[in-house]
């Protein structure tokens, strides 16, 4: 059998963490949390699945090869980063298959803001997605498949049937909710995902923040700047078919 690696670029803040708890659920996926990001921003990466902490992208790369023999692989980073140094290793990201989950970048600014009041424009991140994007269009010649968050926040289910199709995998309907609490894969950055520790699937919902884009100067800027770069990367958007069948509910889901 042929194992499949699939990657997932994302700003920070787009609801990235609750995609990758979907595929924790899969018996079929082995996942790794912001990997590359660590080695990037930290110089190293503790690996939940050799114990063992990890300062060379060499090691990183030899590991997701190593279980992408026994069982499809997908790992999920944040670009508040930039990735160029990445792309010299292009023989291994030539066999990933790249997506991208993107915000509106209203909601992902405020909601980074809400986290970390000494945020930079550029840790927002669309920019530093779109380089990882045109690499992957321009050098990889890939296809590329952009995921609208809003889509999976207003129909978690219609969108992971259309994504699962689009990179040849079978859809998991119980792979849609899970039981609430961390896992071993985001622990360094846990504090950044309690919204989807303390969920149990995705759900509709609008968290409201008391400093945003709209009434602080700062934020407003982020927005101006990070706004074009958004449409531009939109023009590849995922392409649903109009019915949507949404069936993931419950009291406790994530609100976005």
């Amino acid at each position: 059998m042929s194992y499949k690696k699939i990657a997932l670029w994302s700003p920070p803040r787009s609801v990235s963490t609750a995609f990758l708890r979907i595929f924790k659920e899969r018996s079929d996926f082995t996942i790794f949390n912001e990997a590359f990001c660590d080695l990037a921003t930290i110089g190293k990466y503790q690996s939940v699945h050799l114990n063992k902490e990890l300062n060379e992208q060499s090691e990183l790369i030899a590991l997701l090869q190593q279980y992408a023999k026994r069982s499809h692989v997908f790992f999920k980073e944040t670009c508040e980063v930039p990735f160029a140094h990445l792309f010299k290793e292009r023989e291994f990201f030539q066999d990933v298959m790249h997506t991208f989950l993107v915000r509106e970048p209203k909601a992902t600014i405020n909601s980074h803001y809400a986290m970390n009041n000494d945020v930079t424009c550029e840790e927002i991140g669309f920019q530093n997605l779109l380089q990882v994007l045109e690499f992957v269009r321009e050098e990889l010649k890939q296809e590329v498949i952009v995921i609208d968050a809003q889509d999976l926040i207003e129909s978690p289910e219609h969108l992971m049937r259309a994504y699962c199709e689009k990179v040849g995998i079978a859809f998991d309907m119980k792979a849609m909710s899970w039981q609430p609490g961390d896992i071993p894969e985001w622990q360094r950055t846990k504090a950044w995902h309690k919204d989807v520790s303390q969920s149990s699937g995705i759900h509709k919902g609008q968290r409201q923040y008391e400093v945003n884009v709209d009434n602080n100067d700062k934020l407003a800027e982020f927005y101006q700047y990070h706004l074009p770069i958004y449409q531009q990367i939109m023009q590849y958007k995922l392409s649903l078919v109009e019915q949507a069948s949404e069936s993931v509910t419950g009291s406790n889901a994530i609100k976005a």
